[in-house]
């Protein structure tokens, strides 16, 4: 039920961070549960909300230096790797 949607979209949150993490990027906060926020250049935000408007993810542009990223029920593995 419930609570095997919230512990999948977590994990989800989780692989998220981690990759964003791997890739350079500093995340806002240590813990999360379905959001992420990173610290991003102004030219990778404008990069980055161009890609994710053409692949249809919602991003929330927080300020020019933070994206935040919130993940549902309906996103998948494929989704966080994108």
């Amino acid at each position: 039920g419930l609570r095997m949607i919230a512990e999948r979209v977590h994990a989800l949150a989780r692989a998220l961070g981690a990759g964003l993490r791997a890739l350079g990027f500093e995340l806002l906060t240590d813990s999360v549960f379905d959001t992420v926020h990173a610290r991003v250049s102004e030219t990778q935000r404008q990069e980055i909300v161009v890609r994710a408007l053409k692949a249809r993810i919602n991003l929330n542009t927080l300020s020019s230096d933070t994206l935040g990223i919130a993940l549902d029920e309906v996103a998948t593995q494929d989704d966080v790797e994108d």
